[in-house]
């Protein structure tokens, strides 16, 4: 509930009688009662549930026996944001009055039926929209990460073919209409389920519709520039979920929509559009990451007299709590002490309560060496806080790493100053350089199959780690956790306070990257040129490159210095 209370019986009587409303024809006995809004009605049911909850605005989906709608409770915490209704009309207002105005422009989107406002002072104060749901649809996000995933093989190529005609359409009619939403992303794009249809042969594309209206903009229709903002937003979001054939698809089926002529080289205009869309994505999560900081839906911060504690939602305070009076007891009650990372004073594998039940956890401590180190304290941050900061960063950019549960700061004398950092524990895992000391023993080689995924898992890693501009300082196998599961290699980021996150990363240091990690396996086990090609060919895709990058990478990588 974003750390935030639920709607109180309080809040709830304000949607009553004094709430005057603009209601469609035949609804109006749906929705509202002898007392107004039917909402404490639907809760006490059940028929009503809260989807999003925050400080701003609440969001219900109602199921009534006829039909099912979502409400939109916005509120006004401040006069300041009642004022500003005077410029510019309530939420609710606005995204009616939009919503009304995309289905002028023919753009399909929601249905409003209904609009509330309390008055106070004569200033809005809260406001309601009531929309009619659209039947058997999700967002796309959740469609293309968990609905197509579970399909057959054939049926999902086919509609992730239909899904980009079908996107590159409604940005096309959306963009020659006018509209500009400056938040388009695959979650404000609904898709019909009843309207995919995977089966050969079928012509019928899936319908999809945009939502999340406030941040929608009307004008003539968009200039180049203006799409290419768009797009550029869409495509940080939804184009790492599909190839890069179904990616060029979807611009030609675009610039084929598109009355005039956007850009003279359709291949250049693709090249420049992938470039302004990494660049957004990096900006863009280099705000999200922040988040694992703060006190939210997913992490909270905890201050205590003992100390400051960041942990995820699942940790609950009063283990925090604990933790911070007590956190040398996990180093009693360790099970297991293991190899600290480099300048941890102490590593060790323990249990710990996590979403009510014991999880074995990996217990690092980073203590004070040195006097100084007291003075230079408040101008960096703590390596622990710093682990945890870089660990969800990875996390949020889809790089394997174990996950960080908390980290906690104690308030200690200068001279005793601790910080603690405790992460998921990976069963079965090993690091690279245990692997390869193991293969490189008598009788120890790795299985070929073996050998040939191990060499596409890395090859995924540093591609994905160069896409989003990470460097990992002076690179070695130590720092690289191999995890096996059900005959599938993953390569995870273990020392998460070797990363460095770069805004431009330079051709050379790519290849630096690349040769220090060949010279570091080569020292140890042979190392062939086909594993050397499923390598390549793995950093390629997830960099996005041409094929005739790799021979040209192979030449430079053998002679870039270490």
């Amino acid at each position: 509930m974003n750390g935030l209370d639920r709607p109180s019986p309080a809040e709830l009587a304000k949607a009553g009688a004094q709430v005057s409303w603009q209601v469609l024809p035949g609804w109006r006995e749906l929705l509202l009662g002898p007392h107004g809004l039917r909402l404490a009605e639907w809760l006490n049911s059940g028929r009503a549930q809260i989807v999003k909850h925050g400080l701003r605005r609440t969001v219900y989906r109602v199921d009534l026996p006829e039909r099912s709608v979502f409400l939109k409770h916005y509120r006004c915490p401040d006069l300041a944001d009642a004022g500003r209704h005077l410029l510019r009309g309530s939420a609710s207002r606005r995204e009616y009055r939009k919503a009304i105005e995309l289905a002028r422009r023919q753009v399909p989107t929601i249905r409003p039926v209904a609009v509330g406002e309390l008055h106070r002072s004569g200033l809005v104060a809260d406001n309601f929209l009531i929309t009619e749901a659209i039947p058997n649809a999700q967002s796309l996000h959740v469609y293309a990460s968990e609905t197509l995933p579970a399909l057959p093989p054939d049926q999902q190529h086919r509609l992730q073919r239909k899904l980009a005609r079908a996107l590159a359409r409604l940005c096309a009619a959306a963009h020659e209409a006018g509209v500009f939403h400056d938040d388009f992303h695959g979650g404000n794009v609904l898709v019909r389920l009843d309207t995919c249809h995977g089966q050969a042969g079928d012509p019928r594309l899936p319908e999809l519709y945009l939502v999340d209206l406030p941040g929608i903009r009307f004008s003539g229709p968009l200039n180049w520039r203006r799409s290419r903002q768009s797009l550029t937003m869409l495509s940080s979001d939804w184009g790492d979920k599909v190839s890069r054939s179904q990616r060029w698809l979807f611009w030609c089926t675009y610039l084929a929509e598109r009355s005039g002529q956007l850009v003279r080289d359709r291949r250049a205009g693709a090249r420049h559009l992938a470039r302004l869309t990494r660049d957004y994505a990096c900006r863009l999560m280099r705000g999200r990451a922040k988040r694992a900081l703060r006190t939210n839906r997913d992490f909270y911060c905890l201050h205590t007299l003992a100390g400051r504690g960041h942990a995820v939602a699942q940790v609950a305070p009063p283990d925090l709590v604990r933790l911070l009076e007590d956190p040398e007891r996990p180093l009693r009650e360790a099970v297991e002490a293991l190899a600290p990372r480099p300048q941890a004073s102490a590593t060790v594998r323990t249990e710990l309560p996590v979403s009510g039940q014991p999880m074995a956890v990996v217990y690092e401590c980073w203590r004070q060496r040195a006097w100084w180190h007291a003075l230079v304290r408040p101008l960096g941050r703590s390596r622990a806080l710093a682990a945890w900061h870089h660990g969800h960063a990875l996390l949020e950019r889809g790089i394997g790493t174990p996950r960080p549960l908390a980290a906690c700061l104690s308030r200690a004398s200068a001279r005793q100053s601790r910080a603690f950092l405790v992460s998921e524990w990976v069963d079965g895992a090993v690091t690279l350089e245990q692997l390869l000391e193991r293969a490189a023993q008598p009788g120890g080689q790795l299985a070929p199959a073996h050998a040939r995924r191990l060499a596409r898992a890395l090859g995924a890693l540093f591609g994905r780690l160069h896409a989003w501009r990470i460097v990992l300082d002076e690179l070695s196998s130590a720092d690289l956790l191999v995890v096996e599961q059900a005959e599938v290699t993953e390569v995870w980021v273990l020392n998460t306070l070797a990363v460095r996150f770069v805004r431009k990363l330079a051709p050379a240091e790519q290849l630096r990257q690349l040769a220090r990690l060949l010279q570091d396996i080569g020292s140890r086990v042979p190392v062939t040129r086909s594993q050397c090609r499923r390598f390549l060919q793995e950093y390629r895709r997830e960099l996005g490159e041409s094929r005739a990058q790799e021979r040209l990478w192979w030449k430079q990588i053998r002679n870039a210095e270490v």
